[in-house]
This record gives structure tokens, C-alpha cells and sequence, in this order.
């Protein structure tokens, strides 16, 4: 369910309370819960239209006096957040690679070694291809080419001064040697 603020943007824009808690948007007589909604502009046709929906909408929904507030995860049928519940919602929103069976099989053996955390991953990201070298950054948008090219400039100028005092300290061996 999209929250009311997507569900009617107009009206969102012109409720008095945009950030208001359940218990401010409505009164209780003889226990029961009338909703309150103050606008700050007239409704136009349109937007009278659209908040007699949203007042449909709200008629099925009565808070209970007597019980505290919670949250409730949604994405799990019994409202409680669970991290394979977050996960299960995190692999419906990624396209998954497949991965050859010999990388696979690779990355298995790899975590299975008795070698430090550090090294195991850095054979993980190698085998995946995410090793963030030069290559990799530009394709992705993270190294732009000017970036690329000032960083190659930098390193020619770095080494031809480098040459240049090699070469000074070889003449005046040359010269006092």
C-alpha cells in the first residue's frame, strides 16, 4: 500500500498537518473515531473528488483506543521484521548474475582456505570482476575521462621529473665522481 502523500499528492500539499500523528487527525465520541482533516485552501472540484476517496479509504481504518502503537513490517505476512524477510524483499528488487559454475566453485574453495579475512576477499572481488581498478571506475561512471587523463599526465610529468633528477645525479657523479 502506497502511503497517502503519493496516493493524493494535491491534497497532501494542502493538509494543515503534513507531519502530524494518528491521534491529531481525529476526535473520539462515545468511542468512536471520526476522522478530522483541516485543509489549508479551499478544495477545488477535483480535489473534493479526491479527498471524499480518501475519506472512503479512512472509514475502514478505526485506531484502537486501548492499544499502544506499533509498527508493522509488511513485507512479512506476520508484521514482524525479520532480516530473511529484508533479504527475501532486497533479492525481489536486484537482477542477479548468474555466475559460472567454475567461479562458483572457486569462490567456495576460497572461503574454506585458513588465510586472513582481508585476503579472502580480495580473491572475492577479484573472481566477481569488482575490484575497483581504473577500468573498472571509468565503466561505472566513477573516474570520468578527464580525471583518467589529468591522473595519466600526472604520472608522465612525475616520471619525467623523476628521469631528470636521475639524470642530474648521474652527471654530477659524472662531474665529482
Amino acid at each position: 500500500m502506497e502511503p497517502f502523500c503519493d496516493l493524493y499528492p494535491a491534497l497532501f500539499i494542502k493538509t494543515v498537518h503534513q507531519n502530524a500523528t494518528i491521534s491529531t487527525m481525529g476526535t473520539w465520541d462515545n468511542n468512536i473515531w471520526s476522522w478530522k482533516l483541516d485543509w489549508t485552501d479551499l478544495l477545488t472540484e477535483t480535489e473534493t473528488v479526491a479527498a471524499a476517496e480518501l475519506f472512503l479509504l479512512l472509514e475502514q481504518v478505526q485506531p484502537c483506543r486501548n492499544i499502544a502503537d506499533r509498527r508493522r513490517w509488511i513485507p512479512n505476512t506476520a508484521g514482524i521484521f525479520s532480516v530473511q524477510s529484508a533479504y527475501a524483499v532486497l533479492l525481489k528488487r536486484v537482477n542477479l548474475v548468474e555466475i559460472e559454475p567454475k567461479t562458483l566453485s572457486a569462490l567456495k574453495d576460497l572461503w574454506n582456505n585458513n588465510v586472513p579475512t582481508k585476503v579472502s576477499i580480495f580473491g572475492w572481488r577479484l573472481l566477481l570482476d569488482k575490484l575497483p581498478t581504473r577500468e573498472t571506475l571509468f565503466n561505472r561512471g566513477g573516474w570520468t575521462e578527464t580525471a583518467y587523463l589529468l591522473k595519466i599526465s600526472l604520472n608522465i610529468l612525475f616520471c619525467l621529473e623523476t628521469l631528470q633528477e636521475v639524470n642530474l645525479a648521474k652527471d654530477s657523479d659524472m662531474l665529482f665522481g
